[in-house]
């Protein structure tokens, strides 16, 4: 795959989640796509998430814990089938209201137009303090 095509489809990504279009971003993920966020037995979310339906319960798991505040693509890095998106994130943990906040990586395999992997690097330990004892 070339690298702008890569590219291409981690934008179409990212644009449907900005504008909260999940049916849109699951088009855009393999049937077999896998997508690991660190945090697993600590955050509702984290862990290994396969398939699409995988991902769709990743998706209602996050919405469920916390409300997004900014979501923020600083930038997009691309080379062959692999792209890298940095970024800014602000949430509040449900039901608490705690704020936190991080920076992100998001390590993505893109291939023939769609997700095939992803992988989240974040301030777990913000996450998880959010959530209180």
């Amino acid at each position: 795959m070339d690298t702008n095509d890569a590219l291409r489809t981690a934008e179409q990504l990212y644009a449907a989640l900005e504008a909260d279009d999940i049916p849109r971003f699951l088009e855009l993920c393999a049937e077999d796509v896998s997508l690991r966020y660190p945090g697993q037995g600590r955050l509702p979310y984290g862990g290994l998430w396969e398939a699409r339906v995988g991902v769709a319960r990743f998706m209602d798991a996050h919405e469920a814990a916390e409300e997004i505040l900014t979501f923020e693509v600083r930038r997009m890095l691309a080379e062959a089938d692999t792209v890298l998106v940095l970024g800014d994130f602000k949430g509040r943990a449900k039901p608490d209201g705690r704020e936190w906040s991080t920076r992100f990586v998001h390590h993505l395999t893109i291939t023939d137009g769609l997700l095939r992997h992803w992988e989240a690097f974040f301030d777990t330990a913000a996450a998880i303090d959010a959530r209180g004892p």
